[in-house]
């Protein structure tokens, strides 16, 4: 296992050990007011953001919108960094699956914007290549929905049907007629997600949503895929839940914006994307509500408790 990066620990300044030898010598001398040490640190020295207070246990994957977690070509996303300490940084693969990052987006948070076309980031060589159980959380704003279950997050073997060796997380279709494959061409609003992974009992897709969320506002999307459960919430609600199962999830291949399915990248996400957290563990309901709520005060959506 990688380490984490250690949270931030402020350094004494030099003006600050300076003032601090000053006072222990004890001098008697009448000096002229001036700003303390402190003082004049604090206002030298502008104050870094704090580390939110979530888990970083089995973290592996984190993608955050802030500036220094990409590299681009104009305003085309080429490496979207990762900021778990694994080294999972998501990749184009070429040029025509470049996304697009736009930096205003949602009360200038940020966000990447994928087209619904060919646009995609990879990683190959993903880090743990297995996962014994996975929590996944996503902050996207759906554009449109195609209904054939256009992918926010998949991961799975090389050159394999992501459902049946990893996992993927997607928008599903608007009426689920089993295996017959007879979906409708579009949604309204985010009104379905389909989880579907090595671990579940759901062989053909379900709906896992009772609740739904307009087009183009952010949404928060956290799924349990562990041994015993598949459970989907929306900003905090609990939906549906599927049954779990023993086996290991393979991930060496992780893929944002599509999924891999029928020998082929295909159902390209439309929509944007700020932030992907996901965990090699089944969380607790206290540290999914940790990680629901920093998400929910940072992209302003009200998490229901």
């Amino acid at each position: 296992m990688i380490a984490k990066p250690s949270r931030h620990i402020g350094s004494i300044t030099l003006a600050a050990a300076l003032g601090f030898l000053a006072g222990c010598a004890g001098s008697s001398a009448s000096q002229p007011d001036e700003p303390s040490p402190k003082e004049a640190s604090a206002e030298e020295t502008a104050a870094e953001p704090t580390t939110p207070d979530i888990p970083d246990s089995e973290l592996v994957l984190w993608l955050r919108p802030e500036a220094s977690q990409f590299e681009t070509t104009g305003d085309k996303v080429t490496n979207w960094k990762d900021a778990s300490g694994y080294g999972n940084d998501m990749i184009a693969p070429g040029n025509t699956f470049r996304p697009t990052l736009d930096a205003d987006a949602f009360g200038g948070r940020g966000a990447v914007r994928f087209d619904g076309q060919d646009d995609m980031l990879l990683r190959d060589g993903f880090s743990p290549e297995r996962l014994p159980m996975a929590t996944v959380f996503i902050v996207a704003a759906p554009a449109a929905n195609t209904g054939q279950f256009d992918g926010l997050l998949s991961a799975g073997n090389r050159n394999a049907e992501d459902s049946f060796t990893g996992f993927h997380v997607d928008l599903g279709g608007g009426a689920w007629t089993g295996c017959d494959e007879k979906y409708p061409d579009s949604t309204t609003a985010l009104n379905t997600i389909n989880v579907q992974s090595a671990k579940t009992t759901v062989t053909c897709g379900q709906d896992f949503l009772e609740d739904s969320v307009p087009f183009a506002r952010p949404a928060l999307i956290s799924v349990t895929i562990d041994d015993t459960q598949t459970a989907v919430r929306l900003d905090g609600k609990e939906q549906k839940v599927a049954g779990g199962g023993p086996d290991l999830l393979t991930v060496p291949q992780v893929r944002l914006g599509a999924r891999f399915h029928r020998q082929k990248y295909q159902g390209y996400y439309d929509g944007a994307i700020s932030e992907v957290l996901v965990y090699g563990q089944s969380l607790s309901e206290a540290d999914i509500a940790k990680v629901e709520a920093y998400l929910g005060d940072k992209y302003g959506i009200a998490i229901s408790q």
